[in-house]
């Protein structure tokens, strides 16, 4: 592999290293001599049930390289194909760890697509050591997972975290235990509130149900009032105005009256003054028989004066009395009834 003039051989040893083991520092190691730059890729999304993140085994893989102090080596992570990292970072050639026929035959056909993807690209493959023939990640992580000790297959910075983890692991199932109390309870409750909840709002809405009747109820019953109301005060107005019409009525019937009564009291004084005109001889001397009683009565019941001033011509105290007494100044309406009248005999009597 010939040096390129003015640029740096640069290599790139991709994986999921999940975790780092020896095999793959042993491989870092030897590739590290060979190349003026290896870049240590972390691929950040295989397909794997992964222990650890793609943050957590950049930070493993720089404190592996710092204690190695591994000066030309850094680390870094990618998400696209190995071959497309590759070319990104001007690399030459990718690294490969082969331990059996099987890695072998997996690793050809992934370089023989690498090759047809970037022909300037090389795959290199390295050998690894015997005492790292039999080790991979996945073996060691169900290896640990079941108890087993696996730190002398590791380095020591993933060893010491891989024990940590380890330490979680056996007393993760009973804080699992407690969690899962928790988060019974956790439902428990809930449902209990839940189901307080559906029934405090099944009792908000009854609740809200009633008022709105009460508040309907309510409404039609003012209505209802407001309407009796209205209709007694109509009903008043109508009374009072029927009221109002008939006392109307009544004083103008009774005007009516009192204006005809003073029209026949008139005419009837007018018959009496001509009667008592042709009476021979004079009344003075011959008085009437029953008009002077007559005359006594009405002038007693209208509480006139003895003394009345005498009309133009002789006429006989009596008669002139009679005559102010019905038509004169102190007449008033309504004070002599027609039967009062009827007191003359003979041809002067009122019809």
């Amino acid at each position: 592999m010939s040096n390129q003039e003015g640029h740096k051989r640069i290599a790139v040893y991709p994986g999921a290293f999940d975790p780092p083991t020896n095999g793959h520092l042993d491989i870092a190691r030897r590739a590290a001599h060979l190349f003026d730059t290896l870049i240590i890729a972390v691929y950040a999304y295989p397909a794997k049930n992964l222990l650890f993140s793609a943050d957590e085994r950049v930070q493993l893989w720089e404190e592996i390289v710092a204690a190695e102090q591994l000066a030309n080596v850094r680390i870094e992570q990618y998400t696209e194909l190995s071959v497309e990292y590759v070319r990104s970072v001007e690399g030459l050639a990718i690294i490969k760890g082969l331990r059996s026929p099987n890695d072998f035959e997996a690793e050809f056909r992934q370089g023989l697509m690498n090759r047809k993807l970037a022909p300037e690209i090389e795959t290199v493959c390295l050998l690894t050591n015997l005492e790292n023939l039999f080790v991979s990640s996945s073996l060691l992580k169900e290896v640990a997972h079941l108890g087993g000790n696996v730190a002398d297959m590791l380095p020591p910075a993933v060893a010491r975290v891989l024990n940590i983890v380890d330490q979680l692991r056996t007393t993760i199932p009973d804080e699992i235990k407690v969690a899962r109390r928790i988060i019974q309870e956790k439902e428990r409750i809930l449902a209990q509130a839940q189901a307080d909840a559906s029934t405090l709002l099944a009792r908000a809405q009854e609740e809200s149900e009633r008022a709105i009747k009460r508040e309907v109820l309510l409404q039609a019953a003012g209505e209802r009032s407001q309407e009796i109301v209205r209709g007694a005060q109509a009903q008043a107005e109508k009374l009072k105005d029927d009221a109002d019409a008939y006392v109307a009525e009544t004083l103008r019937a009774l005007r009516d009256h009192l204006a005809s009564i003073e029209i026949i009291v008139g005419r009837s004084i007018l018959s009496i003054e001509k009667g008592l005109e042709s009476l021979e001889p004079p009344l003075e001397e011959t008085p009437l028989p029953g008009v002077e009683d007559s005359l006594e009565d009405s002038y007693d019941e209208f509480e006139q004066p003895e003394e009345v001033p005498s009309p133009s011509r002789h006429v006989p105290r009596r008669a002139s009395l009679a005559a102010d007494t019905m038509g004169g100044p102190s007449y008033q309406h309504g004070s002599i009834s027609p039967n009062q009248l009827s007191i003359l005999p003979g041809e002067n009597r009122l019809p």
